[in-house]
């Protein structure tokens, strides 16, 4: 009980000082918001992590030897504006 109300405290105070807001609407709160992230095209093409070539599950492709990115993909496509504003905002 004494350290869930240590750790609302903390959020408290936290947020106080650097409050999140969302970096597609802007909105306070959270870092991205429900509806941004309900509107965040999600793609479910798995893609070679090195040549990009499309592919029926995840991983790089037979041609690609590189192990490094082996189980790599992507969510989202890096052209999109707000995977990109929220990739600034991380870095």
């Amino acid at each position: 009980m004494v350290k869930q109300c240590i750790r609302e405290l903390n959020a408290l105070a936290l947020a106080s000082v650097f409050p999140l807001f969302c970096v597609g609407c802007k909105r306070e709160g959270k870092a991205l918001c429900d509806a941004c992230l309900f509107g965040l095209g999600v793609s479910p093409q798995y893609y070679c992590p090195i040549c990009f070539s499309s592919r029926s599950d995840w991983g790089k492709c037979v041609a690609c030897h590189s192990s490094a990115l082996d189980g790599l993909f992507a969510m989202a496509a890096h052209g999109d504006p707000l995977v990109q504003r929220a990739l600034y905002q991380l870095k």
